[in-house]
């Protein structure tokens, strides 16, 4: 099903944000002078879940709302 043009857009706007997110986790990292293989490890299990449940939340509330669009047109 194609996106809407403010779902595309929306869609859009979050790349820049990670970018930006990760370049933040890669200047505390960088910072830290030592290790970053392994502290990029470390952070990324914590960080990770984070991401996981944020995602399916919104997985949640996405097929809430189709759900609750095709109850009131009567599908």
């Amino acid at each position: 099903m194609p996106r809407s043009g403010a779902a595309k857009a929306a869609g859009r706007t979050d790349v820049p944000r990670i970018r930006v997110a990760c370049r933040a986790l890669w200047d505390t990292l960088s910072a830290r002078g030592h290790d970053l293989l392994g502290d990029a490890v470390d952070v990324g299990g914590h960080v990770i879940p984070v991401v996981r449940e944020e995602a399916a939340g919104r997985d949640a509330a996405r097929a809430a709302r189709r759900t609750q669009t095709l109850a009131a047109v009567g599908v």
